[in-house]
């Protein structure tokens, strides 16, 4: 008895074994009927800054066969191919989509980039998420309020501003005539910003206007502004 049982177990070690090594010789037939796949290096990494329906993209690349970029979006509905120049590992190399093939919708995207080497060879995915600006966001601005106006007979305008509505607020643009008849329009970043702002050679009987700035983050590429308001002389 112990015998057969002995001779039993061995033969369905053997069974499993040949139907083991079957699958695997399918499995191992299988990749050569498909032949060998030749892959070319992806990006090594990617930087991508959101702006107005469109955004800038910074990757690397050390794999010297890659001629070109495929970069979709959209759900893979929308594309476009870069070439890729001859340059050193370390270099960045940059790329701005959303201009001259077709703006980029409002709203989260995931980007997909493909290396190819011109012989039908490509890399395996690389993947990004980036936010992407437009109208919508520019809808919710809020100009900074303007408290008070004051004006001086030598053509001086002192404007009294509130608090700042927004940490992500730049400045505030202040458009006017010059004394001399000339349209102008003054920038005054947010570090130079105070309680006061004081405007010389105003020509004083022309309207004056102003409106805040906005980055969605640091790294953006476009300001958005709030709607122009009119200053009360």
């Amino acid at each position: 008895m112990k015998k057969y049982i002995f001779y039993t177990t061995g033969l369905c070690v053997a069974v499993m074994a040949f139907i083991s090594c079957s699958d695997m010789n399918d499995m191992h037939d299988k990749y050569l009927q498909d032949g060998e796949k030749t892959y070319v290096g992806r990006v090594d990494s990617v930087r991508v800054f959101s702006g107005n329906e469109r955004v800038l993209i910074q990757y690397w690349m050390t794999d010297p066969r890659v001629k070109t970029l495929h970069i979709l979006w959209n759900q893979k509905r929308d594309s476009t191919v870069v070439s890729v120049p001859e340059h050193e590992p370390p270099d960045a190399l940059e790329v701005m989509v959303g201009e001259g093939n077709g703006n980029i919708a409002e709203g989260d995207h995931t980007f997909f980039f493909y290396s190819h080497d011109g012989r039908s060879h490509r890399s395996v995915v690389f993947e990004t998420l980036v936010n992407v600006y437009g109208d919508r966001y520019q809808a919710t601005l809020v100009n900074r309020s303007l408290k008070g106006v004051t004006k001086s007979g030598d053509n001086e305008l002192t404007l009294t501003w509130g608090g700042s509505s927004s940490t992500e607020e730049t400045g505030i643009e202040i458009i006017f005539k010059h004394t001399s008849g000339e349209d102008k329009s003054e920038f005054i970043p947010i570090e130079d910003i105070g309680a006061t702002t004081v405007i010389g050679e105003v020509d004083l009987s022309s309207p004056v206007q102003y409106r805040t700035w906005f980055k969605p983050n640091p790294d953006a590429i476009d300001r958005f502004g709030a709607p122009l308001v009119r200053v009360q002389l």
